[in-house]
């Protein structure tokens, strides 16, 4: 999942401990476990209203695709990253570009982490979380608690 890939893509800049969160700490899911298909919870929703409306210039264009969107796939590090599949869209595929990409915690608890939403391709691809410290990110965090870069 994208997951991985932003983390391989923040680990040629920063040191890979501080994008991969010990694998200990947090299971793996199963490919099966991966494969959903659900609607976004209202957190879900929430949040990614949020990143759209306060993102990049023209993010808020995808605000009807989000309206649309299915979370299709789970991150298989077990972080709360998910994929979407917009209806009547083809399948978001090729290079991902974040929409809205915010940080929350504090680096001096160890809980600082980032969030984006993405398109592929006009596409909505999904929502991803990360984390610079040691603690993997399960849980969105709310829009209240985040702040740009």
């Amino acid at each position: 999942m994208l997951g991985n890939i932003w983390h391989r893509f923040f680990g040629a800049f920063y040191n890979k401990s501080m994008v991969t969160p010990p694998r200990k700490e947090v299971p793996l899911r199963t490919p099966e476990e991966c494969k959903v298909a659900r609607d976004l919870t209202p957190e879900e929703r929430s949040l990614g209203e949020w990143l759209l409306k306060n993102g990049e210039k023209g993010a808020d264009k995808f605000l009807d695709q989000l309206e649309r969107a299915k979370v299709v796939a789970l991150c298989p590090c077990g972080c709360a990253s998910i994929d979407f599949r917009v209806e009547g869209l083809p399948e978001p595929v090729g290079g991902l570009h974040p929409l809205g990409d915010f940080v929350f915690g504090d680096e001096s608890t160890d809980d600082l982490g980032g969030v984006f939403i993405f398109e592929q391709n006009g596409v909505l691809g999904g929502i991803e979380v990360y984390t610079f410290c040691e603690i993997t990110p399960t849980i969105f965090p709310k829009p209240s608690e985040l702040r740009p870069f």
